[in-house]
């Protein structure tokens, strides 16, 4: 089941078309056997492509099924019959089959996309979450500020995609050698940042129904390059990077 088309309005801005699921409950209620009733799961704005999961036609709950699914532009509708015995058999009460009232419940899931934007993961720099052009882009694990290698007062050429660049100073927070490389460096160079590899952790792109779509895309690297020649480093060497994880593991990469 498809809903909408990618628009060049919808990617603008430095987006990116990422996953998303949305949640929720599904409570029909219906009078009579036989005789359909529908209820709605609302969707954010701003999806495409999307594709209902659960419940599927044929789905049961007690006395209905499920007999019909249909994507709008703003919900999924879902329609059932009450078509058991408890509904439909004379024998089964004093109210007529005509009359009886019946409800299901189903839990449902819709798969969709959404041009979103790419962040900075931030959760240790004290600043929220994700940041947008953040004037300061951590780039090595720990337990809080004074624990990272920073790069401050950084000048974006360009943000959002699947490429950020940025250019900033250098800022050395660590007090150990890791690797040659990584000793040519001094606090206070000149450098290049890049953030590449968007992507997204599993929990974050679920949401329930109502919830508006937020930032929820984030670069899984972060990289740092010299701008001048230092010692062996020649300009432009990669000399570190970190890729921001989830709690319970790796970010999905976007296809």
């Amino acid at each position: 089941m498809l809903i909408g088309l990618v628009t060049a309005a919808a990617m603008m801005a430095g987006s990116v078309l990422a996953p998303v699921l949305v949640r929720g409950q599904i409570d029909i209620e219906g009078v009579g056997c036989g005789v359909p009733a529908s209820a709605n799961l609302a969707l954010p704005a701003g999806l495409t492509d999307v594709r209902v999961h659960r419940p599927a036609v044929g789905a049961r709950d007690d006395d209905a099924s499920i007999t019909d699914v249909a994507v709008g532009a703003s919900a999924v509708t879902f329609t059932a019959v009450a078509d058991g015995a408890e509904t439909c058999s004379p024998d089964s009460g004093s109210t007529p089959p005509a009359e009886r009232r019946w409800s299901a419940i189903y839990d449902a899931e819709v798969a969709a996309k959404h041009a979103a934007p790419v962040a900075v993961r931030t959760d240790w720099l004290l600043h929220g979450r994700f940041a947008l052009r953040p004037r300061i882009v951590g780039v090595s694990s720990g337990p809080g500020l004074a624990a990272n290698d920073t790069v401050r007062h950084v000048r974006w050429k360009s943000f959002g995609g699947r490429k950020a660049v940025g250019f900033g100073t250098f800022k050395l927070r660590h007090f150990f050698c890791p690797s040659r490389n990584r000793c040519g460096v001094q606090e206070g160079q000149p450098v290049r940042v890049e953030l590449t590899r968007p992507g997204y952790c599993t929990p974050d792109n679920v949401l329930s129904v109502g919830t508006p779509v937020g930032r929820f895309v984030f670069y899984g690297k972060i990289a740092v390059f010299n701008r001048r020649r230092i010692g062996v480093l020649k300009p432009g060497t990669e000399f570190q990077s970190y890729k921001p994880e989830c709690s319970a593991g790796k970010p999905v990469p976007l296809r």
